[in-house]
């Protein structure tokens, strides 16, 4: 038993420091995405965590490292025009950057709307009410499920970002569930 507790206040010791001291500040963990492949694979990210973990901050900065030149980004979010992360991105990045507030939306959104190989982010589509909910997911699911396809003259097809609280609450909103089948890429908090 002694051993165990010993053990037990080690790990605990060793995670509290990782967590509350370490930095690297020269490190670079942001995730790469060869836009060459976005046309073949589907390389859509979630990203889950809790409220004010840093979810919208890190997406802006991983579109910015990879997603710099070229490609439309497209934010859908309620708080998309008032979100730091968001309009430092788009103050970074210029008019390529559409920053919608989704409570807005009031009619179905065609991808065809959308420019090929463009970015699409749906940040919070929880807390969108309907019916835009309805009309973002279901843009959502289409380009989750066409959007590789849909390629601008690169061939390079569209990628998808969807910031969740609850990845799990697939009950009420299905372009969760089509983006736990579609993504490769999961990012947690």
């Amino acid at each position: 038993l002694e051993n165990s507790m010993f053990v037990s206040e080690l790990e605990s010791l060793i995670l509290s420091k990782v967590k509350q001291q370490y930095r690297c500040e020269s490190c670079n963990y942001l995730p790469f995405y060869d836009k060459d492949q976005l046309g073949e694979k589907c390389l859509h990210t979630q990203i889950i965590g809790g409220s004010s973990s840093g979810k919208s901050y890190v997406t802006s900065k991983i579109i910015e490292a990879n997603f710099s030149e070229g490609s439309d980004i497209f934010v859908f979010s309620p708080t998309a025009t008032k979100d730091k992360a968001w309009t430092e991105l788009k103050k970074t990045l210029g008019k390529k950057v559409r920053l919608i507030n989704s409570n807005n939306i009031s009619v179905q959104i065609p991808l065809e709307e959308l420019s090929p190989g463009c970015v699409l982010v749906v940040d919070d589509i929880d807390s969108t009410s309907e019916p835009a909910k309805s009309y973002i997911s279901l843009l959502q699911r289409r380009c989750l499920f066409e959007g590789r396809h849909y390629t601008n003259s690169k061939g390079q097809g569209c990628i998808v970002f969807g910031i969740y609280h609850d990845s799990f609450a697939v009950g009420s909103n299905t372009s969760i569930k089509s983006a736990c089948i579609e993504s490769s890429r999961v990012v947690l908090f």
